[in-house]
């Protein structure tokens, strides 16, 4: 889980640096007054990193949700095999004592 935050951290790092670089080379390209291609490139590229970031976010926090859930029916099945084994003996101690009774 750690390691999924730090990779989300680094991608959506890495797409901050690449919007920055859109920005540097549109303003470059404006002031040149030249066609802008490598602008439009670098700004599709800034998106589908941006678009990856946002989707190993949301992996990240399914996973996350997922183990919570499982760890959540785990401790569900521990409580109800524990209230079993209490009634259980609660039920032998009933008979225990009702043979005592009869003894």
């Amino acid at each position: 889980r750690d390691e999924q935050e730090a990779l989300v951290a680094a991608q959506q790092a890495r797409a901050a640096e690449l919007k920055d670089q859109v920005l540097k080379a549109t303003a470059a390209a404006a002031a040149s007054k030249a066609p802008q291609p490598t602008a439009a490139e670098a700004a599709a590229k800034a998106k589908a990193e941006a678009d990856a970031a946002a989707k190993a976010k949301a992996e990240a926090k399914a996973a996350a949700k997922a183990k919570a859930d499982a760890d959540a029916a785990k401790a569900k099945m521990e409580a109800d095999t524990l209230a079993k084994a209490e009634a259980d003996a609660a039920a032998k101690a009933k008979i225990a004592k009702a043979a005592e009774e009869k003894a």
